[in-house]
């Protein structure tokens, strides 16, 4: 269920209950407030807690204004628990591989800096599991937006890693979608060459408005 459900229901909730103007008023900064406490929190509640918690607040609202409110609050908190369990999910594994066969395709304009090639992709390993990955080739290869590889990497995680001075990877890389950073090997082969108008057309647009995700001021830094 998505928040936007969410909202809706405590909205109609609250409109029957003759809340309407609490809603308006009240329903983002509880919800911000909500967001914001969700990542304080120690362990993740089970799902059944989340379902007592509305049931109790939905009783005590036709009584208490403090109870629907607090109903905005948990919509906030369950919302920003679902966005980290998300990105987490998506994350790559804790420890760093080496030499981890991967099925490859580029996904944004690759950028040289002189040492490297860096590149977004949609990685597969063979576990079937799919990862957005940031890929670095220190050979220097050309990588078309929409080409489609077979490679080995080394690729290591990236949350976890804290910089306390500059910037912070690791909240870099949950707010742009990566899942991973590493570093291409020497052997790769060709399974698609990414060619139709519609990639070129796609790869010209992501070359004038600077890339998707990667044309921040970290992307140099990110991946070290």
């Amino acid at each position: 269920m998505t928040i936007f459900r969410i909202c809706f229901i405590i909205r109609l909730f609250l409109k029957y209950l003759g809340w309407g103007d609490v809603f308006r008023r009240w329903f983002l900064p509880c919800w911000v407030v909500g967001a914001a406490a969700s990542f304080a929190l120690p362990v993740v509640p089970h799902w059944s807690f989340w379902l007592a918690a509305f049931a109790v607040f939905a009783v005590s609202a036709r009584r208490f204004a403090f109870a629907g409110l607090m109903l905005c609050v948990l919509a906030g908190a369950v919302y920003g628990v679902f966005r980290t369990e998300a990105a987490l999910s998506s994350q790559w594994r804790a420890e760093a591989v080496s030499g981890v066969p991967l099925t490859v395709e580029v996904t944004d304009m690759p950028r040289l800096d002189g040492r490297r090639v860096q590149f977004a992709a949609k990685a597969v390993d063979s576990g079937g599991r799919t990862f957005d990955l940031l890929l670095s080739d220190y050979k220097r290869r050309e990588w078309a937006v929409g080409s489609r590889w077979r490679i080995t990497a080394r690729v290591h995680p990236v949350v976890g890693e804290l910089n306390l001075r500059g910037l912070n990877r690791e909240a870099w890389a949950l707010s742009n979608g990566i899942g991973g950073a590493g570093t291409v090997g020497a052997d790769r082969v060709l399974l698609h060459d990414g060619s139709g108008w519609g990639l070129r057309f796609g790869a010209a647009v992501s070359a004038v408005i600077g890339g998707r995700r990667m044309r921040t001021a970290g992307f140099q830094t990110a991946s070290g």
